[in-house]
């Protein structure tokens, strides 16, 4: 489901202790009501483009309590890294770090070496040469990564005999991953950064939705029928 910025507001929500919520409020074509909470703070609500105000305040009322533990565990991580590709800084794939290894030479290549990423190219002094290569390093093993996943939880039998979906990688700055009404499944290339197991539940999540399309009570038992841990693996997964 997409949520457009140009139909967005703010919303201040008040609630009964007298403290207030910040809240975006984006009106999507969709069915239900949804509340996120973000890395930086941002608690956003994705709502139905026709649902009244009233119902969008009410909802987030009776989720303040989930908020509030969502806005301490986003507090607890560390600010993210304004990357220089340089010699030697870490890069993390798969949930491991690995130590950054540039070389002079050619033909243009980057491979995984005994933890390192060992970057080959002709001005390895050059970072944004090093960060094209190192992205397009990143989305080849997201593309291998998330389509071997995709067609293996595909084949849960659960899922009732379900094809494996179209897959589009995108570079997303909110979200893990999406699905279509047309099924089609999107997912973050930065995904790949995450331990295999997270990775799992955001492509298990997404084709969920293939056959319960909203997050109603029927999706989530979807969910828990095929990955019962999927509320620890949720809590792993950090926030955009």
């Amino acid at each position: 489901m997409r949520c457009h910025g140009e139909n967005s507001q703010s919303l201040v929500v008040a609630l009964a202790s007298g403290r207030s919520l910040s809240v975006l409020l984006r009106r999507c074509r969709r069915r239900t009501l949804a509340i996120h909470v973000y890395r930086d703070a941002t608690i956003e609500v994705r709502a139905p483009i026709a649902c009244p105000i009233a119902t969008v305040l009410d909802f987030v009322r009776r989720r303040r309590v989930w908020v509030k533990r969502q806005l301490e565990r986003v507090a607890t991580y560390p600010p993210a890294r304004a990357l220089q590709y340089t010699q030697g800084e870490h890069h993390r794939y798969l949930g491991e770090w690995m130590v950054l290894a540039l070389r002079s030479g050619s033909p243009r290549q980057c491979r995984l070496i005994d933890g390192r990423l060992l970057l080959m190219l002709r001005e390895p002094s050059d970072p944004m040469r090093v960060k094209r290569l190192l992205e397009q390093w990143y989305r080849d093993r997201a593309s291998e990564v998330f389509a071997e996943r995709l067609a293996y939880w595909s084949e849960h039998p659960v899922y009732g005999g379900l094809e494996p979906p179209s897959l589009r990688l995108r570079r997303m700055s909110r979200r893990w991953g999406s699905c279509s009404s047309q099924g089609v499944i999107t997912l973050n290339t930065g995904l790949v950064e995450q331990r295999l197991e997270l990775i799992d539940y955001v492509i298990v999540h997404e084709l969920c939705h293939l056959r319960v399309f909203e997050h109603s009570a029927r999706f989530y038992a979807l969910l828990d029928k095929v990955l019962p841990d999927w509320r620890r693996r949720h809590r792993a997964l950090e926030p955009i």
